[in-house]
């Protein structure tokens, strides 16, 4: 869907493809112009969009796509391509278990860890105000790495490890846009 959140994980995913490899080529679509039109709902989209940019000769596919991302992941399965997803492990949904084996990994926010942070700060008597953002530091937002392919992977994982020190100590901005 075009709007300004997607593009945030547009542009990081962009920014950590051309820091990797410069001449990788990425190509992006968006399902839809708002949610309205089903963009974060319909998996039947974000499988013909992954189809065609399978076609494409794309190796990869992310979507950020909320539950259309499935169809991207059956897609990419199909097709024998890598999948990344979306907001929780999504290797470990059981919607999606026939096609975890080409479910590279997943950004993840962890949800339940910014509840209770907030709710801990109420009860210790400091609530939390305005916005709170979860960071690579404080561990709300991360890889997920429940793919034995991507968790045993020692040189992926060390380039890993080397871009969010980086990222934490602040020598690597992540792009927004």
């Amino acid at each position: 869907v075009d709007v300004p959140l997607i593009h945030k994980f547009q542009a990081g995913y962009e920014q950590g493809v051309k820091d990797t490899d410069p001449k990788i080529k990425v190509v992006s679509q968006y399902l839809t112009q708002t949610a309205e039109e089903g963009g974060f709902s319909s998996p039947d989209k974000g499988k013909t969009a992954a189809e065609g940019q399978i076609e494409k000769k794309a190796d990869v596919v992310y979507a950020a796509a909320g539950l259309s991302g499935q169809g991207v992941i059956e897609a990419a399965a199909a097709n024998k391509v890598w999948a990344i997803g979306v907001d929780s492990d999504q290797y470990k949904q059981e919607a999606l278990a026939k096609y975890k084996d080409y479910i590279l990994t997943s950004a993840t926010k962890d949800v339940a860890s910014a509840v209770y942070n907030l709710s801990k700060s109420v009860e210790d008597g400091k609530p939390e105000t305005g916005i709170v953002r979860g960071d690579l530091k404080s561990g709300e937002v991360g890889l997920s790495d429940s793919n034995p392919k991507f968790a045993d992977d020692a040189e992926l994982q060390a380039a890993i490890k080397s871009a969010k020190e980086k990222i934490i100590s602040g020598e690597i901005k992540v792009k927004s846009s």
